[in-house]
């Protein structure tokens, strides 16, 4: 998929403009750490990053009317178009997922962290978007802590 497609689709499932803003600063992000994660000689497939970091909120557009978890919604959405790779990127980017032990590859990783460095549309720390996930979800808090290691152990792979 080229990018010029994830935006179509991103217009096609009308995505909330606020929640567009978030998705556009968390695919900058994730390029630019991929980039720098390349130059290390990392090998990491750039435009699949780049795709599934643009697209990883899309579910959200279905997702109040379901019930279900924009990031289940966004797989079912990606799996219908017909792009699978990318789908099951989008259904491990939720916080959860670091718990179950199951981010396997760099991009997972990468889009997975760069959507917990980006609240709203601004790049903030990790330690201050968990802090705004507990303030805003109350009930994360004791979640986050018990996972705070993991979170850390990814931030550490990815950074230095």
């Amino acid at each position: 998929m080229e990018k010029s497609q994830a935006l179509d689709l991103l217009k096609k499932y009308k995505l909330k403009n606020r929640v567009l803003k978030h998705s556009l600063v968390v695919n900058k992000f994730a390029i630019s750490l991929s980039k720098d994660l390349i130059k290390k000689g990392k090998n990491i497939d750039l435009n699949l990053v780049d795709v599934s970091s643009l697209l990883h909120d899309i579910g959200r557009s279905i997702s109040g009317e379901t019930k279900k978890h924009h990031s289940i919604e966004g797989y079912n959405i990606l799996m219908k178009e017909g792009y699978p790779k990318i789908a099951g990127i989008i259904k491990k980017h939720g916080l959860a997922w670091i718990d179950k032990d199951t981010l396997d590859t760099i991009e997972e990783k990468i889009v997975w962290y760069s959507d917990k460095r980006v609240d709203e549309d601004e790049v903030v720390s990790l330690n201050k978007r968990l802090e705004l996930l507990e303030t805003r979800h109350p009930g994360v808090t004791l979640f986050i802590e018990k996972i705070r290691k993991k979170i850390e152990g990814i931030e550490k792979e990815l950074i230095q």
